[in-house]
């Protein structure tokens, strides 16, 4: 299980990629602990993996396609978000720092892709544009077998090959009560999700993508998604739960981790092109935002995917 605080991006779009997942194994478990994430939050991204935790510490709120709502996931919840399902996530206010759970995997590594298993019961669940976001509460004593059972997920040692269809066995069991509570919702019309606002949000995340590298500012955004600066403020702070400048800050720091951890550009080459006036300016928010500078961030991760690449 890798530990994680920050995502990474396919150049030119906002898909994570997944550089450690093998063609044949689908799959990758990982811990998220959001006090490590620049601003405490996820940016906006989608995967073609389906997406399913457990909330260890803390609550985080999830926003999908729906961007002017979110779902709140507090300390022992399970969730579930479909594959090719845009979202972002953010620590509740007030929360203790959030550590979440999660299995990322292609539902194809649970039965052959051609068979009757895929045709049945995981394409209709992976096709229905009105399931993006289910939640299990510890709360309510019919979600509990789901959530314990998700827990013991978590403890299957990957490092005994044997494991790997234990695994397996694990989410074919936790896939048919995914199915079961989404099938209600396979027909829903997703068409009454998208309105005005996140429409705009969304031209407005467009454009910090494509400039996020210039010294762009609230008057270029909201004018990208034909709004008043005013207008601007208010989508940003009900869509990502921050303010522009805060959203901005925390993308530029996810795109900088991405390219110290898998680039030998200089500093100052990953300041530029994120956005950064000078080397010191980036060492600054970096060392706010993350807890070290970007040099040592730099030596950490390699160490790490070292010690990653000796184990293999």
């Amino acid at each position: 299980m890798r530990n994680m605080d920050h995502i990474e991006l396919h150049r030119g779009g906002r898909e994570e990629a997944f550089p450690e997942t093998a063609e044949d194994w689908p799959y990758i478990a990982e811990r998220a602990e959001f006090a490590r994430y620049p601003g405490n939050s996820v940016p906006w991204h989608w995967h073609s993996e389906v997406e399913l935790f457990y909330m260890e510490q803390g609550a985080i709120d999830y926003r999908t396609r729906a961007a002017h709502e979110h779902v709140r996931f507090g300390e022992g919840s399970a969730g579930f978000i479909n594959g090719g399902v845009l979202h972002s996530t953010l620590q509740s206010p007030n929360s203790a720092p959030a550590i979440q759970m999660l299995h990322i995997f292609q539902p194809s590594m649970l039965g052959d892709p051609a068979g009757r298993l895929q045709k049945r019961y995981i394409n209709p669940l992976l096709q229905c544009r009105g399931v993006d976001v289910l939640k299990w509460s510890p709360t309510n004593p019919d979600d509990m077998p789901f959530i314990d059972l998700l827990k013991s997920s978590f403890n299957h040692d990957l490092q005994r090959p044997q494991n790997e269809m234990a695994l397996r066995n694990s989410l074919s069991e936790l896939w048919i009560q995914i199915y079961a509570k989404a099938e209600p919702l396979f027909s829903s019309d997703n068409a009454s999700w998208m309105t005005n606002r996140d429409v705009q949000f969304k031209a407005i995340l467009d454009y910090i993508r494509a400039n996020y590298a210039a010294a762009i500012d609230v008057p270029q955004m909201a004018s990208a998604a034909g709004v008043s600066e005013r207008e601007c403020y208010r989508i940003i702070e009900t869509c990502a739960g921050t303010t522009p400048a805060a959203y901005l800050r925390a993308y530029r720091i996810n795109r900088a981790c991405e390219l110290l951890a898998h680039t030998t550009r200089t500093v100052q080459t990953v300041a530029r092109q994120c956005g950064f006036i000078t080397a010191s300016h980036l060492g600054q928010v970096f060392k706010e935002q993350m807890g070290c500078t970007p040099s040592s961030y730099r030596a950490a991760r390699q160490n790490l995917d070292s010690t990653r690449q000796k184990s293999r």
